[in-house]
């Protein structure tokens, strides 16, 4: 497994099954995104502003792009093109064979509103048809050209003192939803970005679609399941201390979503009824980063450095 860590320049890839180190791959400053991996070819960014590919066991890059900006979202790779955005209100696409830059697209700053109150973050991008879909600091979500990165449109969404696009948009059916870490919640029409419905909630981690609901886990510490076609609330999950949540994980077990202020939670997917919570003392310190599971196995890292290796159990168990 590839985890990065927001003390040290480089990303490690660990053994699975008992945590040592296999192996790390060199950056220029801490790693605090997850890699994506195409094919042989492993491809990263860091809090430097550097995008990085690498073949994977090999200690020399393939090469490397400074964009200007710390980046601290994944990147999105689709059909050899690697798409970033930077904390810097910058958004650009990257040859994934040649780390040559094809088109870089500069969301204009907000001048009306203090530098210091911006968070710092930004959404990996959003691929779908011809567009990539870009949040920004502003509140602004934008539509741009995939080949040339021209902006084709752009809807205000992001309301309050945070209005930052911090999670990244989904795209469902003919709709995309965006969310600003303050408020709202909105689903988009992608033709004609009018508002189909809107939820008075904020996050800093994108929404997830399960069958006809969309679960969000909120920067209040609200776990929300909507109704996807109508906005309507099905059920809401309180954590027990308020803290920034992280994008639920789907298993069979139920929904485990992290908070930013406590530990790791199982909850019910049809009732948001509490099923099982982790300790959440000074050993975990909090979950900021999207829970990893692949099979039976999830991994949690935690806010004071941590990495725990998890059990899912099967549906019906119950594990304290």
């Amino acid at each position: 497994m590839l985890v990065g860590s927001a003390g040290s320049n480089a990303l490690y890839a660990l053994d699975r099954s008992n945590g040592t180190l296999v192996f790390q791959y060199a950056s220029n400053g801490p790693v605090q995104s997850a890699a994506v991996v195409v094919d042989d070819d492993i491809v990263f960014t860091d809090a430097a502003g550097y995008t990085w590919c690498y073949r994977r066991g090999e200690e020399e890059p393939l090469w490397k792009h400074y964009g200007g900006a710390p980046i601290l979202s994944t990147p999105m790779v689709v059909d050899g093109v690697v798409y970033i955005a930077n904390v810097g209100n910058a958004v650009y696409a990257i040859g994934l064979t040649d780390g040559q830059i094809r088109w870089r697209h500069e969301q204009e700053k907000d001048f009306t509103r203090i530098g210091e109150l911006e968070l710092y973050g930004a959404p990996s991008p959003t691929v779908h048809g011809h567009l990539v879909l870009a949040g920004f600091h502003n509140g602004a979500v934008v539509g741009l050209n995939r080949e040339t990165g021209s902006r084709e449109w752009q809807r205000q969404v992001g309301e309050g003192r945070y209005p930052d696009i911090i999670g990244s948009p989904v795209v469902v059916g003919g709709d995309v939803l965006v969310s600003a870490f303050s408020s709202p919640l909105v689903s988009l029409n992608l033709e004609t970005q009018n508002v189909r419905w809107r939820v008075e909630a904020g996050a800093s981690d994108a929404p997830v679609i399960q069958g006809d609901a969309v679960l969000f886990g909120g920067s209040d510490g609200r776990l929300l399941s909507i109704d996807a076609v109508t906005g309507a609330p099905n059920w809401t999950w309180n954590a027990p201390e308020a803290g920034s949540l992280t994008s639920p994980v789907v298993t069979d077990a139920g929904l485990f979503v992290g908070s930013s202020n406590g530990g790791v939670f199982l909850v019910d997917t049809d009732s948001g009824q509490t099923q099982w919570e982790m300790d959440a003392g000074y050993a975990i310190a909090g979950v900021s980063a999207e829970l990893g599971v692949d099979g039976r196995q999830m991994v949690v890292v935690t806010n004071a450095g941590r990495i725990l290796s998890l059990v899912v159990p099967l549906r019906g168990e119950r594990e304290g």
